[in-house]
């Protein structure tokens, strides 16, 4: 074995996990500053979304939204950008899911 290919192997794995963790931190993680950590809909039909880093955005229902019996998969769109929310059906009760999939499907 020489040490060529381990000179190459570590720093590219190096560079790989820390390339893994933004995409974590970024995308997945939910101490993201995006991430949604509260949701309110609003009567006039506007959602308010409430982020981690402390901001109220504005969102409208894109109609691409998704229902299903067990899941829910809201589509909002703000000025800056797009947000995805799946809410499970034991992730609400009962009573609120089932109002929300027949709020969405009337829209």
């Amino acid at each position: 074995m020489t040490v060529f290919p381990i000179l190459i192997s570590l720093p590219l794995s190096l560079v790989l996990w820390l390339y893994f963790f933004q995409l974590y931190k970024r995308y997945i993680s939910q101490c993201a500053a995006q991430s949604v950590r509260l949701l309110i809909r609003e009567t006039t039909g506007d959602w308010l979304l409430h982020t981690i880093d402390g901001r109220v955005k504005v969102a409208t229902l894109s109609p691409s939204s998704y229902i299903h019996p067990q899941l829910i998969i809201l589509i909002l769109k703000t000025d800056e950008r797009r947000y995805i929310l799946p809410l499970l059906r034991d992730s609400l009760s009962q009573d609120c899911f089932r109002a929300l999939s027949v709020w969405i499907k009337m829209k």
